[in-house]
């Protein structure tokens, strides 16, 4: 029976299933619920917050919980883009948040610097939108249970009806009851209200003068579950395998255990068997990959694979198969003898196993000796140099810290800055740069036109005009030069001859004087 809300009100306190409404169960508040949003201030439209409440007198872990945020009209309110998944606890000092109090997420880093506990890009519209908080099951791989959701303006998936849209530097803030308690009826547009003054780390207050709701605690209501994006559940096994899959109690421990060194002897072509020792034990799972070595590492030699053994008992894994590919896979057996210690990591170079990590994309799996799929990676995306896929808090993601053979350290890489701003910076430019009458727009114009120009009026030719205009060879100009000389002295021989006898007469001149004088 599936729970479902339509876009019309919900009465407070009431489920609906498919058959109708049906009971609701004892009252009560989700242990984490959005408290107040601000989408934006007359600064700048970045400087937006989140504000999240724990309703629980106990702190609670926010690892692995998600912040999902949709356009207003989003085709589908389980496939948020991918910059618009929050993950809650990454870049912050401390994933908890203590009894009673508030966590506060800013859109940018130079905004709450003094109270919000985690930064990231802003991307929250003003007019509308969707904000869903989620949490993992633990009992179910790969599915996230929702614990509130809030949209506001024109948004297709709020709980219940959409709250009005909050003006610049004023904020959505949830409603406190008679008991000084927050307000949870499932129904955003009773729960909040528009409030001038937003309080981030703080009880809010009644906004806009509206009187704080005296309305009773609302009836807990289902607001369902929804995929984790990327994670893929394991497939189930084509076979008996006689061990068991991972329970939470077999996720790896955070201290650094040093791994035996691992063997490397070939591989046999024996038939495929189990080894009796594996029988009742859980299986390894793979915890870190390496696709993409950075120097003085090279693929073929330091990309490696991780598994850790969650067993009280070594694990052996002889006739296990590492398997990698998505489309075409290949596939490493382990040699008999190989084994893990008890509670330990292992990684596995691509030295010893001769398997090539795809550094666009792929996926590592461990099968059994009777070829069964045990476990496997999420599958991965383009793998940047030096950076490894590995699994936290039964999430997979990239890392810039590297740790075979230990507990895995999650150093989330910096966020290039978006190929899209840059591109609207550039073409802003260009915009103010033809404003008529500007100093740049003309200037940009005549050097635009003056190319132009130029490059029409030089005549474009191809290498054989190019070769048949090739400039002469210096000796024949001079053959030629000569020539046109000589034709010139006997063209013009009479006035030549004229010239040289006018010379030597001013000549015989200037000598009788000189002579005259200095006899004198």
């Amino acid at each position: 029976m599936s729970i479902f809300f339509a876009l019309t009100p919900l009465q407070p306190g009431v489920a609906w299933a498919d058959d109708g409404p049906v009971a609701a169960p004892a009252a009560t508040l989700p242990p984490v619920i959005i408290t107040e949003i601000v989408t934006g201030t007359k600064t700048s439209g970045v400087q937006e917050f989140i504000e999240l409440y724990n309703t629980t007198d106990q702190p609670i872990d926010l690892t692995g919980w998600q912040l999902w945020y949709l356009s207003a009209q989003a085709a589908d309110q389980n496939r948020p883009s991918a910059n618009g998944v929050i993950m809650l606890g990454d870049g912050a000092d401390s994933p908890i948040i203590a009894p009673n109090d508030y966590y506060v997420l800013s859109g940018r880093a130079d905004y709450l610097a003094n109270v919000a506990r985690q930064f990231y890009a802003g991307t929250m519209a003003a007019t509308g939108g969707n904000l869903r908080l989620l949490s993992p099951a633990s009992d179910v791989s790969c599915v996230l249970t929702v614990q509130d959701q809030v949209g506001w303006g024109n948004a297709l998936y709020p709980a219940g009806r959409a709250l009005a849209a909050p003006s610049t530097g004023q904020s959505a803030a949830r409603l406190l009851g008679t008991d000084g308690a927050y307000k949870d009826t499932y129904d955003n547009a009773a729960d909040f209200v528009i409030s001038a003054t937003p309080t981030p780390a703080a009880a809010n207050t009644s906004g806009q003068g509206n009187a704080v709701s005296q309305a009773e605690p609302s009836e807990a209501i289902s607001l369902g579950t929804a995929p984790m994006p990327g994670c893929t559940p394991p497939p189930a096994s084509g076979g008996s395998s006689p061990i068991q899959q991972p329970g939470s109690g077999d996720e790896p421990p955070v201290t650094v255990v040093t791994p035996p060194a691992s063997t490397s002897s070939d591989s046999s072509s024996a038939a495929p068997q189990f080894p009796a020792i594996d029988v009742g034990l859980v299986t390894p799972q793979i915890t870190e990959l390496l696709p993409n070595t950075a120097s003085p590492q090279n693929d073929a030699t330091d990309e490696f694979i991780e598994l850790y053994n969650s067993n009280d008992t070594p694990f052996d894994l002889s006739g296990f198969v590492l398997q990698v590919g998505t489309t075409t896979k290949h596939r490493y057996t382990f040699p008999v003898g190989t084994s893990l210690e008890p509670k330990s990591f292992t990684s596995f170079s691509s030295g010893t196993t001769r398997l090539a990590l795809s550094n666009t994309g792929g996926q590592a799996s461990l099968l059994d000796p009777l070829g069964n799929v045990l476990n496997q990676t999420n599958v991965y995306g383009a793998a940047k140099e030096g950076q490894v896929w590995a699994l936290a808090n039964g999430i997979w993601r990239w890392s810039t810290t590297p740790t075979p053979g230990a507990s895995n350290i999650i150093t989330v890489p910096p966020v290039a800055t978006p190929k899209k701003a840059a591109a609207a910076t550039a073409k802003k430019t260009a915009a103010t740069a033809k404003v008529p009458g500007s100093k740049t727009s003309g200037s940009s114009a005549s050097k635009k036109k003056t190319a132009k120009t130029k490059t029409a009026a030089v005549p474009q030719s191809s290498s054989k005009e190019q070769t048949a205009f090739s400039p002469l060879h210096p000796a024949v100009l001079a053959v030629v030069g000569g020539f046109a000389l000589l034709y010139g002295l006997y063209e013009y021989r009479q006035d030549v001859a004229n010239k040289f006898y006018q010379l030597r007469a001013n000549r015989a001149a200037r000598r009788a004087a000189r002579l005259e004088i200095e006899g004198g």
